[in-house]
């Protein structure tokens, strides 16, 4: 885990992207393509994090491993890629997680560290809490971590009870991560999913009548942020799921197609307005 504090304007936007997969033939390369562009539009006042699995970095004896899966196959290159293609925006990257995928390659080097490094950016291993402050006055914090011990079911009667499923179990592996973060964000699944503190009717009384009130968001600078005032966010990928002409390792599993792209942050006047989907 990492401890990292970054210093940002007021009126400001952050993506929560990642899952790029870049060296995999499924990797969706305009789409990151129009997120460089929208990034470089407003280089002052949009930055971004990478959720880690920055690229495929699959060994040739793994076994969703296929030659024609691969537009590049040697993890080093990928490497490359993705630093070429990262490095008009390298100063607006606040923090960039390793992955399950860079993590299968360990024993023969930090491949994320080693993107980091060469991009100059902080690197925030498996897990960081990010404490977004301005003029060094706490905003609030963000949990980013590449994957907990949970899978999003896909058991359902029809759509309403499956994202009812997949937010349950989105909270419930993320809730007692940290207790001060106004954001519970994670990667890996490649789910697309934004769920925002939740609007329960609260009751209560002063000494001559009984009020009621909504639940809102938690402050960002409390110590603790009671679970349901949370935002909880699954953070999306860059992997198509079809290409003519191949099939790839999601397709032989099964996988239903999902949104490609990635959640936005919006912050105005020091505070967390909305969390919003960007799809590519």
């Amino acid at each position: 885990m990492k401890l990292i504090s970054k210093n940002i304007p007021l009126n400001c936007e952050i993506a929560l992207h990642g899952d790029t997969h870049i060296g995999n033939a499924f990797f969706h390369r305009k789409g990151l393509t129009k997120f460089i562009s929208w990034l470089g539009e407003k280089p002052k006042s949009r930055f971004f994090v990478h959720m880690g699995d920055i690229i495929e970095a699959r060994e040739v004896n793994h076994k969703y491993y296929r030659v024609g899966e691969m537009s590049e196959p040697i993890p080093l290159q990928q490497i490359k890629e993705a630093q070429n293609i990262y490095e008009p925006v390298k100063k607006q990257c606040l923090v960039a997680l390793k992955g399950n995928h860079e993590d299968d390659l360990i024993r023969f080097g930090n491949l994320a560290q080693h993107f980091c490094e060469q991009l100059n950016i902080d690197y925030g291993t498996w897990t960081t809490i990010l404490t977004l402050k301005n003029n060094n006055k706490q905003l609030f914090k963000v949990f980013l971590t590449h994957k907990t011990r949970h899978k999003l079911p896909a058991g359902a009667k029809d759509y309403e009870q499956k994202r009812g499923n997949m937010v349950a179990a989105l909270k419930n592996s993320l809730k007692f991560k940290h207790g001060g973060c106004l954001v519970m964000a994670v990667g890996h699944t490649h789910k697309l999913l934004i769920v925002p503190p939740s609007k329960k009717l609260i009751i209560s009384n002063d000494d001559k009548e009984i009020k009621q009130t909504y639940l809102s968001a938690g402050d960002g600078e409390a110590d603790y942020i009671e679970e349901d005032r949370r935002w909880y966010v699954n953070t999306g990928s860059f992997l198509k799921l079809y290409i003519n002409g191949i099939d790839g390792y999601a397709e032989r599993a099964g996988l239903d197609p999902i949104i490609l792209g990635y959640p936005v942050c919006i912050i105005r006047k020091g505070k967390l307005i909305d969390i919003q989907e960007v799809t590519i």
